[in-house]
């Protein structure tokens, strides 16, 4: 226990600001005031003074919270109030191998109605495989997936899994002869993956994504095209 002058001394605090600093001290219940015939200051056992200090933090963090879930719902209640904006058109150029892999994989994730892709047959397995299990839940909510690829030498090479998802109803396969001119992927008709290489490795190579109505339409026609003139196995 302590007088106001012991604490100037071996702190070196100004007294004005030591008074200032006790008060605060004792508001947080980590000082004790003896009222004697000189005023002397006590602190509360460590133990008590961390407990304290934890939960006068946790109490701050809970109002931040609070206040943060306010501010999200007022933020809902207002968007849902205006009234949609048509989403813009946009040309984005995806980096490739880790950037390409997160963008397709949202894409694969967002999709509802449909997945279509072109890409050459060495680039297929990959293409399949890095985001195997995202394609499964597409399929299992009803997502159809159609895929275009030159015929493979050699089937059995490919990893199981990619085996597997060609097993599914809800994934068609065709193949062309040549290897394609283009690598691609359509998600819902409303959005487009375009390889600046096509005859790359599946992560090799950047894309252009786009949601630009006009390319979309261009496309899919493109893809549809060479749907219909693709052969239904792969004998």
């Amino acid at each position: 226990m302590c007088t106001t002058k012991t604490l100037t001394k071996i702190s070196e605090v100004p007294r004005p600001d030591l008074y200032r600093i006790t008060h605060e001290l004792q508001e947080l219940g980590l000082a004790e005031k003896k009222i004697d015939e000189a005023v002397k200051f006590k602190a509360i056992p460590i133990q008590d003074g961390i407990t304290i200090l934890l939960d006068r933090k946790i109490k701050e963090t809970d109002e931040v919270r609070q206040e943060a879930k306010k501010m999200l719902k007022k933020f809902k209640e207002k968007e849902a109030k205006e009234p949609t904006q048509e989403e813009s058109t946009e040309f984005v150029l995806i980096p490739k191998k880790e950037g390409l892999i997160r963008r397709v994989r949202r894409a694969v994730e967002n999709a509802q109605i449909s997945i279509y892709f072109i890409c050459p047959q060495q680039a297929f397995p990959k293409a399949l495989f890095i985001v195997a299990e995202v394609y499964q839940k597409a399929m299992r909510r009803g997502v159809k997936i159609r895929w275009i690829v030159e015929k493979p030498k050699d089937i059995k090479s490919w990893p199981e899994i990619v085996q597997t998802l060609m097993k599914n109803p809800s994934f068609k396969l065709r193949i062309v002869v040549k290897p394609p001119e283009a690598r691609l992927g359509i998600f819902d008709n409303k959005e487009v993956f375009i390889a600046t290489h096509p005859t790359t490795m599946a992560t090799e190579s950047s894309a252009l994504w786009t949601n630009n109505p006009t390319l979309l339409r261009l496309v899919n026609e493109y893809f549809e095209k060479m749907w219909i003139t693709a052969l239904e196995n792969l004998h």
